[in-house]
């Protein structure tokens, strides 16, 4: 994992962290208290679970540029044309 998205991803789990520590402590005395906390649980849940497709699909992303720059690359060195290429779609 290149280390930008490390980092992405660790302030990411960090982010969700804060909010489950901001959540834990409060009052559930109530139907409405207790629903508040809970809000804040699922939504650290549902942030940290985001975040985490969100950098894989990044990551993804990233390899198949690389890919294709390389493949690009490859058929320009086997003589064929910019045409060619771009009608392939690379």
């Amino acid at each position: 994992m290149p280390a930008t998205a490390l980092q992405h991803f660790t302030e990411d789990i960090n982010r969700a962290r804060a909010i489950v520590a901001h959540a834990d402590p409060l009052p559930r005395a109530t139907s409405s208290e207790s629903l508040l906390r809970s809000d804040l649980l699922r939504s650290a849940w549902m942030f940290s679970v985001l975040k985490v497709i969100q950098d894989v699909e990044f990551l993804v992303n990233r390899c198949d540029e690389h890919v294709n720059s390389e493949f690009r690359e490859f058929l320009v060195g086997v003589g064929c044309t910019v045409a060619t290429i771009a009608q392939a779609g690379y």
